[in-house]
């Protein structure tokens, strides 16, 4: 049952009972005819007027609790789109964060690489002229060294 329907099972109960509370009172009070049917309407009128006050009062009660609920939900929603863009500014900062550092990390990387292969080129460079150089030293140490084992092997001396 909603607040409304109690209420005005309330309103209604009140005026049954007062009027059925008044009835009873006036039958067995001593008075004339007229004057208890006066009684009756005068009481009767009486009852429909606190009836209608209650019911009133119920329902100005009834709209301040719905107008007070609207407005607390109102809130509400307002403190959850606040939080919500909250969230969003936050993920949109920590997505820009990780990608500045993507790109820093990438281009360290990039330049990393760079400075190992050229160190690479010169090492390797390096490495071809030394065996360039060896090889042309060994060219002319071997013809003298095969004079000298000729000479050995005839004997003779130099």
């Amino acid at each position: 049952m909603s607040s409304d329907d109690k209420g005005s099972d309330l309103v209604k109960g009140i005026m049954i009972g007062g009027v059925i509370g008044a009835a009873l009172a006036l039958l067995y009070a001593p008075k004339k005819g007229e004057e208890l049917r006066e009684d009756i309407k005068k009481r009767s009128s009486e009852l429909m007027d606190e009836a209608e006050k209650q019911f009133g009062e119920t329902r100005e009660g009834a709209k301040r609790v719905f107008d007070d609920t609207i407005q607390k939900a109102e809130e509400l929603q307002k403190q959850a789109e606040e939080k919500f863009r909250q969230a969003q500014e936050r993920a949109s900062e920590l997505m820009k964060d990780g990608a500045e550092k993507f790109a820093n990390i990438r281009e360290e990387t990039e330049t990393k690489m760079k400075e190992a292969r050229e160190r690479l080129d010169k090492l390797s460079k390096e490495g071809a002229e030394k065996i360039a150089e060896q090889e042309t030293a060994a060219k002319k140490t071997t013809p003298a060294k095969k004079t000298m084992s000729k000479k050995r092997r005839s004997g003779k001396s130099a």
